[in-house]
């Protein structure tokens, strides 16, 4: 045969869920049947029910072939691949007990009358052409083509897709090769390289052949699209968050300190950057409180499946200007560092998507941060970029000789796949998480008193229990000879040095904060 790199591969689109109006009873391309209530905003999830199936056919042919087209035939007898000639089927071998369909026929005759309503596909899965076609053009499939015979294969190369209806595959996949999809058309093509007269033995000028090939359904040899769950939400549609700046030793002190409120309401935009300035580390602590909306988590499982709010990753930038500010644009030094940091935080997002899906690379939330998604794992993880880290790297390298730089920049990872790292040569991580009153290290303490709470964590210690520092398992309290040290108070001891004074700030803090934000 004149056909050459026969490939054969089964596609799959599920249905993406775009419904918002809270409860659906439809199904269609909302896939909610059962009318369960869509918590949340702007959140696109996808449903098996009423998935669309295809078989995509490929092959080559030599280069000096080209399509043969009758001028005097419609597409249904004529072109490179004849339509009244594609013939598919599912079964487990291509004799009398596999109905070979020509679902390529009907396909077109229902493309030509604009008829919507038309039945397609084999008998074992027969949908409306309109469902069909809905499935395919979806953002997040491949939209192809079905049915659509070249008119010219200038890289003599050829891709053909034959629609097979609806759930062709659900239930069907088999280890021992017993269910399959059968292909069977002609292929038509020309050899213009032919000039002479094939009765006089010259090569002759038409080429026809019948291209018959099979591909097993087996667990795992789907191509399926539209399979992720995407929520591209905004903070703000599931919590309300706020920064504290400083620490405080209770209500009265609290009231003294900068509170930036709604740091979550963004809508998706990128906003100008908040300057906190400040003259000592303490006064610089930021408190980062995150509350769940009660819209959105207040039924519990029913409504969120039993979800709750948790902080995966924090990176913060630490900049140290220096005072000369040369050439100011909009309060910002041209040559400066905070200049190119700002430059890198204004790029606009790319979630590095193209026709096939999302690439490995992530998504990128600007030029300074960017998401790794950890397929295997259900997780992305947020990322500084190479760029980023080229103004403001973790470690900063030793300047030259008599060349200081007043002007540094530094990142910093405080938050780690929920657990909280500690530096190099430092006993007490970088963040630390304020749990929930009643809550700590994974147990529930009968009184909520505070002094009660950091005692049973200083009894944790003397037993040497892990400590309540939740996702960071390096950090054993065990380690520490004083049994003073709780995670609030250990934390605030790295800042503040090893004092009753510190340890004491630490609870009088965390009881403010508490009652403040009602934890």
């Amino acid at each position: 045969t004149f056909l050459e790199y026969v490939n054969m591969r089964l596609v799959s689109i599920l249905r993406e869920d775009k419904d918002f109006s809270g409860v659906s009873t439809g199904t269609g391309m909302s896939g909610n049947a059962n009318g369960d209530d869509e918590a949340g905003e702007r959140t696109v999830r996808t449903n098996t029910t009423g998935n669309v199936n295809y078989v995509q056919v490929t092959f080559t042919l030599g280069s000096k072939y080209t399509v043969n087209s009758n001028p005097n035939a419609d597409k249904y007898e004529s072109g490179l691949i004849p339509l009244d000639s594609v013939r598919v089927g599912r079964g487990t071998f291509l004799d009398a007990s596999t109905s070979m369909e020509h679902v390529c026929q009907e396909y077109e005759l229902a493309e030509d009358a604009n008829d919507d309503t038309q039945m397609v596909g084999l008998a074992v899965g027969r949908v409306a052409k309109g469902v069909f076609d809905d499935g395919v053009e979806q953002d997040c499939g491949p939209q192809a083509a079905m049915c659509t015979s070249p008119s010219s294969i200038p890289d003599s190369f050829v891709s053909f897709n034959i629609p097979l209806g609806s759930q062709v595959f659900d239930g069907q996949a088999s280890n021992d090769l017993s269910n399959n999809i059968f292909v069977d058309f002609v292929v038509n093509a020309l050899d213009p390289t032919a000039s002479g007269t094939p009765n006089n033995g010259d090569d002759p000028r038409q080429m026809k052949t019948t291209l018959t090939a099979s591909i097993p359904i087996v667990a795992g040899g789907i191509n399926i699209f539209c399979d992720g769950y995407t929520a591209k939400t905004d903070l703000k549609d599931v919590a309300d968050a706020a920064i504290v700046v400083g620490t405080a030793a209770g209500a009265a002190e609290l009231t003294r300190l900068r509170i930036i409120e709604g740091v979550a309401s963004t809508d998706l935009a990128a906003v100008n950057s908040t300057q906190i300035d400040t003259d000592s580390i303490e006064s610089a602590l930021m408190t980062l409180v995150l509350r769940g909306s009660e819209s959105y988590f207040a039924s519990g499982a029913a409504q969120t499946g039993g979800y709750s709010l948790e902080l995966d990753d924090l990176i913060t930038l630490h900049m140290m200007e220096d005072g000369d500010a040369g050439s100011v644009v909009d309060g910002v030094a041209s040559n400066s560092k905070e200049a190119a940091l700002m430059a890198l935080l204004n790029e606009p997002a790319d979630d590095n998507s193209d026709s096939n899906g999302l690439d490995t690379d992530g998504y990128k939330l600007n030029g300074a941060f960017k998401f790794n998604i950890a397929r295997a794992d259900g997780i992305a993880k947020l990322e500084p970029t190479a760029e980023l880290l080229a103004i403001c790297p973790f470690n900063p390298p030793r300047p030259a000789a008599g060349n200081v730089e007043l002007e540094t920049c530094i990142t910093r990872r405080d938050v780690r796949s929920r657990g909280y790292p500690a530096r190099t040569g430092s006993p007490f991580p970088t963040a630390m998480e304020i749990f929930n009153s009643g809550v700590m290290g994974g147990g529930v303490v009968s009184a909520f008193d505070e002094a009660d709470e950091l005692g049973a964590m200083d009894a944790q210690v003397a037993t040497g229990e892990e400590g309540p520092c939740q996702g960071d398992s390096d950090y054993s309290k065990a380690s520490f000879q004083d049994t003073d040290y709780a995670c609030e108070a250990g934390f605030m001891t790295s800042i503040l040095g090893d004092s009753e004074y510190a340890r004491k700030l630490a609870k009088d803090f965390v009881a403010a904060i508490r009652t403040r934000y009602d934890l």
